[in-house]
Formats: C-alpha cells, sequence, structure tokens
C-alpha cells in the first residue's frame, strides 16, 4: 500500500511544491527523503522522514543492529537556525545469520525525524533541508550507501500539510513502539547475565505467548542466545546471557518487548534494581582502604624502577651524591618528599574538578594535551641547561641572601620532587593501577589520601637514604669529577624533550612541532644570556627577568601550541596491528578468534618497553602467529573518552594495560609489566 502512495505523488508536485528528494538508487536500496508538509510556519516543528526501500531479500538495521551491522543516520546541512532531532524507529524484525543474531528492515523502512525551523522566517521563501544519508544494506553481502538527500520546502504564514507523505508519515508514527499497557521494569547486571523484571497493573494484561526482550543499545546481551523467561502474577522475568566482552551496563536500560509472533508489547524504560550487583563486576580492585593504601605505597616504591622516572633519575641521584657526607640530608629528603606529596594534591585537585564536570581522563591525563606537552619540554630544557652547566640554579639566590646551605639548597630538592612527579605520572606500576582505580570510585578524601601513600611510596627510597647517608657509603668523594658526572647526566634529560617532541607530533601537527623547537631555542638563548649575566655577579633583578620570559614563554607558545589539539587526525601507526574498536572486537569475537587488546600510548615510556621487549618481540610475535591471535592497539595518547570507558570497565585508569579475549570464556587482563611466559602461558593454556 505504501508503494502505491508513494508511486502516485506526481500527481500533487505541481499543486503543492517539492517537498521530498528525488529518489536516489544505489545497488538494491532505494533512498529517498520526504517532508509531512508542503508548508512550515516559523517556530512550528514539522515531520520528515528517510525512505529507504529494499529490494528482495536485502535488509537494513535498527538503532542497535545486533551482532553485526549500522544503524541508517543522516549528516545533517540544515539552514541557520533549523534543528533536526533523532530518528524515531518502528519494531524491527530478528534477521538470524549464524552464529549472529541482527535486527533491522526489509522490504521498506520509513524513518520519521521531527525538525523545529527558527522562529522568524521569510514567508513564501524556500529553504533547502536535508544531508548525507548513510546506511548499510546487506544480503549475502554487505554494502554501505552514501547519498545526499535534500528537498526544498516553503516558508508560509500557515503550515500546510503534504497530502501524500503527510498521513504516510503519521500513519507511520501512530505504529510507533509505546507502552499502552503501563508496564514498569528493573534490571539487573550480573558478570554472566541481564536479568528483566517487567511488571504489569494488571496479571491479565500481558498475552500469554513467549515474549522476548531487544535492547537498543548494543554489545548487552548476546543477542544470538535464547532468553528464559517466566510470567507469574503479572511479573514477567527474563534472563538473558550478558554481552561478556562488552559488558555495556546502561542506566536506564532502554529497548522494546516483543512478543514471540514479533509484535511490541512494549517500548521500556528500565531502571536499576535496589539490590542490583555492581554492573562490572571486578576481581582486581583492592577490598577496603587499607588495602588501597598498602597497593599505592608498594606502587610508588616500584615506580621509581619505571622508565617514566629515568628522566629524574640524573637529578635523584645527583642530589644523592651531593647529600651523601651531610649531616642535614634528611632536610633534602622531607623536600624532596614535600614536593612530590603537594604535586600529587594538585593532581587529585585538577581530577576531582574534571570528573565533576564529566570528563573522561586517567592518570596520566595532562601529557594528554599538547600545550602540558609543550611546558614539560621547556621545564626539562631548562634542567638540562642546569645541568650542562650553562647556568646555574639558585646561585643568584645564594649570593644575593646566601638563602640556602649548599649549592641548590633545598628549594631545588622540592622542585625536584615536583618533577618527578609530573614525569612519573604517565606510568602505571603492578599494584599502582587498581589502587588509583579503587581511589576514583570513592570520596575526594580517599582518593587523595591513596594518592599520597603512592607519593610517599616514590619518594620514601630517597628519604631514607638522605636521613641515612651511612647507607651511601659506596658513593666517591665530591670532587671535580662530580662536574663531568653532571655533564653526562643531562644528556637522558634532552633525549626525554626530544620524545616529547616526538609524542607532540602525534597529538598535533608538524607546525606545532616547529613551534616547539622555536621555544626551546628561545629558552636555550635566554638562558644562555642569564649564565653569562650570573659570572658577573647579578642578583635577584635578573633572576626575575629571566624568570618571568620563561614563564611568558611557555605559557604563550603552551597556548598557541594548544590550538593545535585535533589538527592530526590520523590514527597513531602500529605497524600490523589494527586500531581498536569495539565493533571490531566484537566481530573477532563472533568468528572465535582469540584477541590481546593493548592499552598504550606514546606518553607511556613503560608501554614502549613492553612493546619493544615482549610484544614486538620474535618469539612472542611466533607465538601470536601460531595461536592465531589478533591484537587490537587502543591507543590513548590523544584524548579519547570511549578508551577511557573501555578502561574504566576493568577498574582501571591508565596505561599499560592488556587484555587477553579468549575464542571462548571471558577476558583476562594481564600485568602492567607483561612477560613473553605470561602471554605464553595464558594463550597455550586457554
Amino acid at each position: 500500500m505504501l508503494r502505491l502512495i508513494l508511486s502516485v505523488f506526481a500527481l500533487f508536485t505541481l499543486l503543492t511544491g517539492s517537498a521530498h528528494a528525488n529518489p536516489v538508487r544505489i545497488e538494491s536500496v532505494e533512498a529517498e527523503l520526504i517532508s509531512g508538509n508542503t508548508v512550515i510556519k516559523a517556530g512550528e516543528p514539522f515531520w520528515a522522514a528517510l525512505v529507504l526501500r529494499l529490494d528482495p531479500h536485502w535488509h537494513t538495521y535498527w538503532v542497535n543492529p545486533g551482532d553485526s551491522g549500522y544503524a541508517a543516520q543522516i549528516e545533517w546541512q540544515l539552514p541557520e537556525g533549523f534543528t533536526a532531532g533523532d530518528f524515531q524507529w518502528p519494531t524491527p524484525k530478528r534477521i538470524p545469520t549464524p552464529p549472529l543474531m541482527s535486527y533491522g528492515y526489509e522490504t521498506e523502512v520509513v524513518l520519521p525525524v521531527k525538525i523545529t525551523p527558527p522562529a522568524t522566517l521569510t514567508e513564501g521563501q524556500v529553504y533547502r533541508v536535508g544531508g548525507d544519508a548513510h546506511w548499510l544494506m546487506c544480503k549475502d553481502i554487505c554494502l554501505p550507501g552514501d547519498t545526499p538527500l535534500y528537498l526544498d520546502i516553503t516558508a508560509g504564514a500557515e503550515a500546510d500539510a503534504h497530502p501524500v507523505f503527510g498521513p504516510v508519515i503519521q500513519t507511520t508514527l501512530s505504529r510507533m513502539p509505546a507502552n499502552p499497557l503501563g508496564l514498569t521494569a528493573e534490571v539487573a547486571y550480573t558478570d554472566k547475565d541481564v536479568t528483566l523484571t517487567v511488571t504489569s497493573p494488571d496479571a491479565s494484561a500481558l498475552p500469554g505467548d513467549g515474549f522476548m526482550f531487544i535492547p537498543a543499545t548494543e554489545g548487552v546481551i548476546q543477542d544470538s542466545e535464547p532468553q528464559k523467561t517466566t510470567l507469574e502474577n503479572g511479573v514477567l522475568t527474563l534472563t538473558m546471557p550478558r554481552d561478556t566482552f562488552n559488558l555495556l551496563a546502561p542506566k536506564p536500560l532502554d529497548g522494546l518487548l516483543v512478543s514471540d509472533s514479533g509484535l511490541t508489547v512494549a517500548k521500556i524504560s528500565a531502571q536499576p534494581a535496589s539490590t542490583a550487583p555492581a554492573p562490572v563486576p571486578d576481581a582486581h580492585l583492592p577490598a577496603n582502604i587499607w588495602v588501597a593504601l598498602l597497593m599505592a605505597f608498594i606502587g610508588g616504591l616500584i615506580l621509581n624502577l619505571m622508565p617514566c622516572v629515568l628522566p629524574v633519575l640524573s637529578i635523584k641521584v645527583l642530589h644523592l651524591m651531593h647529600h651523601s657526607k651531610k649531616r642535614d640530608g634528611w632536610k633534602h629528603g622531607l623536600a624532596f618528599t614535600l614536593g612530590v606529596s603537594l604535586t600529587f594534591m594538585a593532581l587529585v585537585a585538577v581530577l576531582a574538578i574534571l570528573k565533576s564536570g564529566g570528563s573522561h581522563i586517567g592518570w596520566g591525563f595532562q601529557l594528554q594535551s599538547p600545550a602540558f606537552v609543550s611546558a614539560l619540554a621547556v621545564v626539562l630544557t631548562v634542567v638540562a641547561l642546569d645541568l650542562f652547566g650553562v647556568f646555574e640554579i639558585g646561585l643568584s639566590l645564594t649570593r644575593a641572601g646566601n638563602a640556602f646551605d649548599d649549592r641548590k639548597g633545598v628549594l631545588g630538592s622540592l622542585l625536584t620532587g615536583v618533577l618527578a612527579t609530573v614525569v612519573a605520572t604517565p606510568c602505571t606500576a603492578p599494584f599502582m593501577g587498581s589502587a588509583v582505580a579503587y581511589s576514583l570510585t570513592q570520596s575526594t578524601a580517599t582518593t587523595l589520601l591513596v594518592f599520597l601513600a603512592l607519593g610517599f611510596g616514590l619518594s620514601a627510597p630517597y628519604l631514607i637514604l638522605t636521613t641515612f647517608p651511612a647507607l651511601l657509603k659506596f658513593v666517591p668523594k665530591p670532587g671535580a669529577w662530580m662536574d663531568t658526572f653532571k655533564q653526562l647526566l643531562g644528556f637522558p634529560v634532552m633525549a626525554t624533550v626530544v620524545w616529547l617532541g616526538w609524542v607532540l607530533s602525534l597529538q598535533t601537527s608538524t607546525d606545532a612541532v616547529a613551534l616547539l623547537m622555536f621555544m626551546l631555542l628561545a629558552t636555550a638563548f635566554v638562558l644562555w644570556v642569564y649564565g653569562k649575566a650570573q659570572r658577573k655577579g647579578t642578583g635577584l633583578v635578573w633572576s626575575a627577568v629571566v624568570l618571568a620570559a620563561l614563564l611568558g614563554l611557555t605559557y604563550f607558545g603552551g597556548q598557541a601550541i594548544g590550538r593545535f589539539e585535533g589538527v592530526n587526525t590520523t590514527p597513531v601507526a602500529h605497524g600490523d596491528w589494527q586500531p581498536y574498536s569495539r565493533e571490531k572486537l566484537t566481530k573477532l569475537n563472533t568468528l572465535k578468534r582469540p584477541v590481546l587488546v593493548v592499552y598504550t600510548a606514546a606518553w607511556c615510556i613503560t608501554c614502549k618497553v613492553n612493546e619493544r621487549l615482549v610484544l614486538r618481540a620474535p618469539e612472542t610475535l611466533k607465538l601470536f602467529a601460531d595461536n592465531g591471535v589478533e591484537v587490537l592497539v587502543a591507543d590513548w595518547t590523544k584524548r579519547d573518552a570511549a578508551i577511557a570507558d573501555e578502561l574504566a570497565k576493568f577498574g582501571r585508569n591508565g596505561v599499560p594495560f592488556y587484555v587477553y579475549y579468549p575464542p571462548n570464556g571471558s577476558p583476562k587482563p594481564l600485568p602492567e609489566l607483561i612477560t613473553y611466559e605470561t602471554l605464553a602461558d595464558i594463550i597455550t593454556h586457554d
């Protein structure tokens, strides 16, 4: 009937004007954009619709396509002031393609969408409404469909319905899923099942045949698996196998309750049950605050051995050597600990503010900011030039007021603690990841305690060695050799600057990297001039001028570089490994392929060490090849809310992190410091 109605619309075209886009045929689908009005009124919403007509045995997809596919959409390009809502989706069919199950439409589908014009329109003017339509059509193969669809519609004093398309759209809207029985629903999630409890105000209202639930969000249930149903005294319970790979737990869970015959019983929005278990159980999180504090302290200790701390290790070694023979070395240990603690407290404050604003951030989040990366590169350049002897930090202060007891002073130890914390945060050490993830699910006070325990673990070795200098008997007596050694230690710091430039290139563009190089050149020139002036006995005024110049250079340069964020949309290359997406993982899961998901970032040195020494080692690559393991790389170099959400499902908040998905069974998280033996054991014995 719908085909018959649409076929006669040309009889009205001369009288009503154009209220449709000429049908476009692509492969086995004819697409058309229609309007329910020939004339629209300013500020008064009207209905349009995307119509897809499919050849026999072809289908397209619902808002939740199921195990495969994607839903139709339009990238709207509307006149100024016009806005478009979401598609209204009719009840889909279950389309089995064993072992997969999809939800979609055959023959024909009309997808209404409400469009709202602005409050002022010019009467008699024709407005063009539309955009680029995208859909997927499948039979034995799947083909994407893409075409621009636009229609012209006239503004008038009063709205006027289209005599053909108006009834078509209104009929479609009248058949949209609703909840005429007044059903209420609750949902509970476990690690294996999703349980939906539907209650009817009238025990006899629900029909007697079988029921099935179709969620509006993919990745919640195993769509191809049968659902267990019981109906007693007006209470319907559906138990559905959970999608163990995506582990999505929408709150509320929206979807359709349909009968076995395919008729819609109700459109449901199920709220979480009051007794529902945690949506994503995680056995890796600490049991309580005391366990979390212990894990954070141990993680902080181990952090000293992680590659991320190498850039400041040279500074720490130099300080230890310088204070090893002094009785007041404990002051520097305390200052270092204070610097670490203050920096962690600042990080907690920033995390709390950003989390409260709904940001998707995690451990090491600051290195996802190009402006921060450039600022850190400047700071490390300053440190390296100090080590090279171009100038001396604190020398002018000492000469001006003899404020410190030695060449660097307690302030230098405090600033070293700050720098150590900033550079260490890209790393996630064993024990530390779970403790940080636990803290971020608790109150701000608990988060602060966990981070302070982490900082105390990071600073404990330095505090102990400066408090008990006898432990450093192996350190030679200070002498001229220390100047040469000090200069040598500047090169690892400069290597870190080179690494930061590479990270920035992946986040932005070559123009941003060129700007950073100019900032570093200007920094070196300012400090070279300052070093010359220092040797002539300059005081606080010169120091203040240089500090202001460096702060201004770093701030304004960082702001300029920050504007390049998002310019580079090219995914970070990882050789023959594929970039991660939930769709790819789901597809490989349905094909029963083993998968290793690597959560990494260019600013995570530990990630790169793991990749070079273990993941890319010849014996590991052979292990993957022999067992058919697919590697998907979730690269977090740039901000990515989807990756942050995936990490959160496993109770993690930083990288590196690794998850192995066996052909059958639940995903298995792996340690942060991965080894070939760990991989071989889990892959070959699964």
